[in-house]
Parts: structure tokens; C-alpha cells; sequence
């Protein structure tokens, strides 16, 4: 009988334990989704990447907070092998961020603006951030960015840039629910 009250006790224990790092229904999860790719003149296309995940499930850790103004969005959604990130600052400029084998980084401009037209921009453009919509606890937008060097570098003709999958000029789109804020 010992054994048997034991074995219940653990089996009781885990479930508890699997339980509390489950998804809460009572605060819902942040829920992040993108698609985007990483691609270059010289290194070629990386693999596309797509995130559709909750914080906490997956191996995700997703970060999203929003502020008084639409353009204030800070989101951020890593893994083990895996950063995307952006990140706002005054003055309508920010930080984006994508890390695969390298840690690729570029400030930004961010903007409310329905969509943005990557055609046409060069290495010399700035990456751009636009806010589609911001309510309640949801965020949505785009990123275009023609060249995202490594950390550290000056961007140049021949950079990764991040765009909609298979696509050499068209936005990546991203959508945020259940952000910190506002």
C-alpha cells in the first residue's frame, strides 16, 4: 500500500508540476506570428522562418510590450537557435534584430503606416518598421530591411536583408496578441 500511495503522490506531483508551466487560461499567453527570411547577394537565401508559437511553449520565450504611442512596440521571440526582435526607441527610431548562425542588427525607423514598399530601397536605406494596427493587446505590422549586417558592422552592398519568404523585395509581416501595456 505504501508503494501504491507513493506512486500516487508522484504521479499527482508531475502532473502539478506540468500543470504551472502550462499555457494559463486566465492570462493568455503572448501569441507571436511571422514569416521571414534571411536573404544575401554573396551568402544566398536561408532557410525561411516561420513563428506561430505561444510564450513558453515550443522552447519560445516571447516578449511583447506596448506603449502609449503606436509606434512604441517592443517585441522580441527567441529559442535556442533563434532571435527575432524589435525594439523602440525615442523619436520614432528603433533596433531590429535577427539572430540564426550570426547576430544580424540595424536601427530602424518606425512608423504607423498601413504597409511599406521595399522596392527600390538599397543597402543605404534604413530597415523600416511599420505599425499597421495597435489594439488593445494586439500589434501588427511589417519589416523590410534591405541590409542587416552582422552586430557590430556597418551595413554594405552584399548584407543579408529580411524579407516575406521567397521574396526579394516584399515586406515580412508579423502580428503580436496578448502584449504587455498601454
Amino acid at each position: 500500500m505504501k508503494r501504491r500511495g507513493l506512486s500516487l503522490s508522484l504521479m499527482v506531483t508531475a502532473l502539478m508540476i506540468a500543470g504551472n508551466s502550462c499555457v494559463s487560461e486566465d492570462e493568455p499567453s503572448i501569441h507571436l506570428v511571422t514569416e521571414y527570411q534571411l536573404r544575401g547577394l554573396i551568402g544566398g537565401a536561408k532557410d525561411a522562418r516561420s513563428i506561430d508559437n505561444l510564450d513558453g511553449l515550443g522552447g519560445y520565450k516571447i516578449s511583447c510590450e506596448l506603449g502609449a504611442k503606436a509606434t512604441d512596440v517592443d517585441i522580441k521571440a527567441t529559442t535556442e537557435s533563434l532571435t527575432f526582435a524589435i525594439k523602440s526607441k525615442a523619436g520614432g527610431t528603433c533596433t531590429f534584430t535577427v539572430e540564426e548562425d550570426n547576430v544580424y542588427e540595424r536601427e530602424c525607423e518606425i512608423e504607423k503606416t498601413e504597409s511599406i514598399d521595399c522596392e527600390g530601397d538599397t543597402y543605404e536605406s534604413p530597415c523600416r518598421i511599420a505599425i499597421a494596427e495597435q489594439t488593445g493587446n494586439m500589434v501588427q505590422g511589417q519589416v523590410c530591411c534591405k541590409a542587416i549586417p552582422r552586430r557590430g558592422n556597418n551595413p554594405k552592398e552584399g548584407d543579408f536583408s529580411v524579407f516575406a519568404p521567397g521574396s526579394g523585395d516584399k515586406s515580412a509581416d508579423f502580428i503580436a496578441y496578448n502584449c504587455d501595456g498601454k
